[in-house]
């Protein structure tokens, strides 16, 4: 028999995204994020994959893709994946992105990948200099 997959409030959702109740329900508004189910009294209820799928939404934010961008990538991980999280076979007919979303999605992954580098090399020389000023670690 299978286990039934462990829910979660609101809240803590939210603290194991390393957000806040008000956040999530921003991304619901939004049409980032839903929750698996909705319980009496229109309690939210998450599962582990939606919590990941928040803390995608705050890395995605973080690292510099805008909120239109993290919606299509959003919509192409409701395809890709199954409210558990577990792969889905699919149809290219099926992904609810344009192809010249597509197109933009690939061209800024690369354009913050570079970025990224940039700034690891700037750390890179960062800590170098305050090696040679004597800083202590």
């Amino acid at each position: 028999m299978a286990q039934a997959e462990e829910l979660h409030q609101i809240g803590d959702a939210a603290a194991a995204a390393g957000t806040t109740p008000r956040a999530l329900r921003h991304y619901e508004t939004l049409g980032l994020l839903s929750p698996s189910k909705v319980g009496p009294r229109g309690v939210r209820l998450y599962t582990a994959f939606d919590v990941k799928l928040a803390r995608d939404i705050i890395q995605l934010g973080t690292i510099g893709f805008s909120l239109e961008e993290i919606h299509d990538i959003m919509a192409l991980k409701r395809v890709v994946f199954s409210p558990e999280g577990k792969k889905r076979s699919f149809r290219k007919g099926d992904v609810p992105v344009a192809s010249k979303a597509m197109a933009r999605l690939r061209e800024r992954t690369r354009s913050i990948r570079q970025t990224i580098k940039q700034q690891e090399a700037l750390l890179k020389r960062l800590e170098a200099f305050l090696e040679h000023c004597g800083a202590e670690e």
